[in-house]
């Protein structure tokens, strides 16, 4: 048995952290939102004599062993739903980048989990998502549709209204960002969340726009906390940010906790211009369109 899925990378509109929990945990609010960037997943699974997973990817930096989340949610899924013993064989076709912000790693677990469910079963499908935060607070939103507003660690889903149609421009200029060095600044800066804010008016602007279909005033509101830690130390995606908000984009700014830049353009011939000089300086460069 076997089946291929796309596996979607992720912008966040939107990303506060709003508390820090004891176990150090930090409590986020924000919008995520799919794009149409995506690896390919391939996943086989047949009886044998013994649990065994294989995990091949088309790119060599990535992790192909227990490293690598896909491996890990075979390995869940494996161990959690099914009394019977399989072999496992994952192929990843990469294409979204990684280290970068728009959930490479957690998309392609998602998909593993996806795959298994549809061959195997075993669960429901709504346990399973709930499980899934097990392996990464992004896999819960990877294994949905469409855009949510995210709480907690980034489990807790609320449906919203996703960009009205525009071009969505990425781009990855290979500065990579360690996620928990960006977290450790930000602790830094605001003293651990002890006191924090949130921002209901910049918030609601981004929702509104969303519902109204209204692209100006839905950008008006996106706000990515980590650009406080993370530009100041890669400035070639600072530059990529420039470029995008001086060429025609309506909004542009980093994905997670970076370094990958998107921006939105309502005009198609504005970013596709702006895809050519990006992809000029060698940057890993994607378009897609938003419908």
């Amino acid at each position: 048995m076997n089946i291929t899925l796309d596996a979607y990378a992720k912008i966040n509109l939107y990303l506060d952290i709003v508390g820090k929990r004891e176990n150090g945990y930090h409590d986020i609010r924000g919008i995520m939102h799919k794009i149409a960037l995506c690896d390919r997943v391939s996943v086989s699974v047949r009886p044998n004599s013994q649990n065994e997973i294989s995990l091949t990817c088309t790119q060599a930096a990535i992790p192909c062993d227990e490293r690598n989340i896909a491996y890990k949610a075979a390995r869940m899924y494996l161990s959690s739903y099914t009394n019977a013993t399989y072999k496992v064989s994952i192929h990843i076709e990469k294409h979204i980048p990684a280290a970068g912000g728009l959930a490479g790693g957690s998309t392609d677990g998602a998909a593993v989990l996806r795959a298994m469910h549809k061959l195997l079963g075993g669960v429901e499908y709504d346990t399973l998502v709930c499980d899934s935060a097990r392996l990464g607070a992004d896999l819960p939103f990877c294994m949905a549709d469409g855009a949510m507003i995210t709480e907690g660690i980034g489990d807790v889903l609320t449906p919203c209204p996703s960009l009205a149609p525009c071009y969505i421009l990425i781009c990855n200029t290979g500065e990579g960002v360690s996620t928990p060095l960006a977290y450790s600044k930000l602790d830094d800066i605001y003293d651990n969340f002890k006191h924090t804010s949130f921002d209901c008016e910049r918030f609601s602007r981004l929702k509104d726009g969303l519902a109204s279909r209204d692209l100006e005033l839905a950008t008006s509101g996106m706000y990515n906390i980590f650009e406080e830690a993370v530009l100041s130390e890669c400035p070639l995606a600072s530059k990529a940010k420039a470029i995008m908000l001086g060429s025609g984009a309506v909004g542009a700014m980093m994905s997670g906790s970076g370094s990958t830049i998107f921006g939105i353009y309502e005009d198609a011939s504005a970013a596709n211009s702006t895809l050519s000089h990006l992809s000029s300086f060698g940057y890993a460069v994607h378009l897609s369109k938003n419908s």
